[in-house]
């Protein structure tokens, strides 16, 4: 099974985690993104993420 990352670098800090998957064009809304984080399928710094509205800087 083959894994892949995605590195973004952030000029504008902090942001939430599902306005940066928007923003990173990953998920098609902002329904889309409180899924695929609720779910589990957003690791972040490697480890999965469930907060929804977790500040990224």
């Amino acid at each position: 099974m083959s894994e892949s990352y995605l590195e973004i670098q952030l000029d504008q800090q902090p942001i939430e985690l599902c306005k940066l998957l928007k923003i990173a064009d990953l998920v098609t809304g902002g329904g889309e993104a409180k899924i695929v984080i609720s779910e589990g399928y957003v690791l972040l710094n490697g480890e999965v993420e469930y907060q929804k509205k977790k500040s990224i800087s």
